[in-house]
């Protein structure tokens, strides 16, 4: 594949300009350059037209994410856009509203390069054929009735370690995560609508499945996962590339957390799924686990042996 096709998913401006049977072809390519083990998905996703890449063997599906530039962190449009949701007497509230300004400020301009990420968290049933030693925990959220093979499945921070071992990829970074929460800074909420949100509250568990996808056509962002990066009470001296900062061999926090304020009871507690939301994880927590690649340069593979 030639530098210049490449060079295509390197910002959205460039992105837009292909044709879907461009864009579809790019899959193609990215297919190949991958391995034998990828095939590319003849569709797209999500009103940007997206297109991404099937691992066959393990049938994962990973969208590829083109690059930019975005403020991480809490800025003051996230504050007006929070406003709506907390009551000056709610304490619980206002105790989230100053985690949040306690841990992801000061806001920080990253850059994105292009890359590869999981269209949504690995599953019970494929965290169970990858981990011999996988014990999920049921969760209400999901209620009964649910087929547990197909929702998230929630894992340890070692059982995730080792599902990236396994598989050969790895988790997202903060900044990743962030970039495709906010849809490269588009949107103030994952899945963008204040209305889709408190529709969702609303939902009975059993009627949840696997969460609604975002603008890019990415599944399940809201109910907290597994990021590479070590705990930072703040984002005073982080970096300014996407790489993650001071990562752990072992996962140490998390992103967004809807699915521990489960059962919700109040519009606050939408601040857990708020795109800036982060957290430094307990011993026994679990989360979900979402696969990311990096994006292959010609004669490069980019799996691990």
């Amino acid at each position: 594949m030639a530098r210049s096709q490449l060079e295509s998913l390197s910002s959205f401006s460039r992105h837009a300009k292909l044709s879907n049977e461009e864009r579809l072809a790019l899959a193609e390519d990215v297919a190949s350059l991958l391995g034998s083990e990828f095939r590319a998905i003849k569709v797209t996703y999500g009103d940007l037209g997206l297109v991404g890449v099937e691992h066959e063997p393990s049938s994962l599906g990973f969208l590829l994410i083109p690059g930019g530039e975005i403020d991480i962190g809490l800025g003051d449009a996230d504050l007006d856009a929070i406003d709506a949701f907390i009551e000056a007497d709610d304490a619980e509230g206002q105790d989230l509203l100053q985690h949040l300004l306690r841990t992801c400020r000061p806001v920080h301009r990253v850059a994105i390069p292009p890359f590869l990420c999981g269209d949504m968290p690995l599953l019970h049933g494929e965290a169970t054929d990858l981990l011999e030693t996988f014990e999920d925990r049921e969760h209400p959220f999901w209620g009964s009735g649910e087929s547990s093979a197909d929702v998230p499945a929630d894992l340890t921070a070692r059982e995730a370690a080792r599902a990236c071992d396994l598989a050969g990829f790895r988790t997202l970074s903060e900044a990743e995560f962030e970039y495709v929460a906010r849809e490269g800074g588009r949107v103030h909420w994952i899945n963008e609508a204040d209305e889709a949100w408190r529709a969702l509250f609303q939902k009975s568990p059993s009627q949840h499945g696997i969460p609604e996808e975002n603008g890019w056509g990415i599944l399940g962002l809201h109910l907290g996962e597994w990021v590479a990066d070590g705990w930072h009470p703040s984002y005073e001296a982080a970096p300014s590339t996407r790489a993650p900062w001071d990562p752990k061999g072992t996962p140490t926090m998390f992103r967004a957390s809807g699915k521990r304020a489960f059962p919700w009871q109040k519009r606050a507690e939408i601040l857990y799924c708020h795109p800036a939301y982060r957290g430094v994880a307990a011993p026994r927590d679990r989360y979900a686990l979402r696969f990311a690649l990096d994006l292959p340069s010609p004669g490069e593979s980019t799996r691990r042996a």
